[in-house]
């Protein structure tokens, strides 16, 4: 009875003409970034959402009590430290994207789809959409708050 030979992890055959030769270690390292680096954003995108549920709800406190009393805080305070975290937490997570097409550009240089499967940027991109989308989300929201709010301090 015929078995199929076995594939040694440490030397993979070659069937790739037009590849590099494998180096383990480099598809390794590459693939253990990636990883990293999508961690990373999952991370920043946790935190950032946190934050701002400890933003949106003072905010709701401040809005369904008097806003005379509270309306500084309500449509000026609360807003811009919402505005600053959106500011402040696109360019990491832009940065790590940029690392993670980086890599994908380096893992393009091995033939390795008979291992992983031929690359797919559109659903990487689309993997990525909630990452990039929810900080501008939050940035308008925070941004309509303040408008909304120096007009009603105007038309008072």
């Amino acid at each position: 009875m015929d078995y199929l030979p076995i594939m040694s992890i440490t030397n993979p055959p070659n069937t790739a003409s037009a590849g590099r030769p494998y180096n383990l270690d480099e598809i390794r390292f590459i693939r253990e970034e990636v990883k990293f680096q999508h961690t990373l954003i999952g991370t920043r995108i946790s935190w950032f959402v946190s934050a701002q549920a400890f933003l949106v709800t003072p905010f709701a406190i401040c809005v369904s009590n008097q806003l005379s009393r509270t309306w500084l805080l309500a449509f000026v305070g609360i807003p811009f430290l919402g505005i600053a975290l959106s500011l402040l937490v696109v360019p990491g997570i832009q940065q790590a994207i940029r690392r993670i097409e980086e890599q994908h550009v380096r893992m393009e240089a091995y033939s390795t789809e008979h291992l992983i499967g031929p690359p797919d940027p559109v659903g990487q991109k689309r993997s990525l959409r909630f990452a990039t989308w929810v900080p501008w989300i939050f940035l308008s929201f925070w941004t309509v708050t303040v408008v909304i709010g120096i007009r009603m301090w105007i038309w008072k």
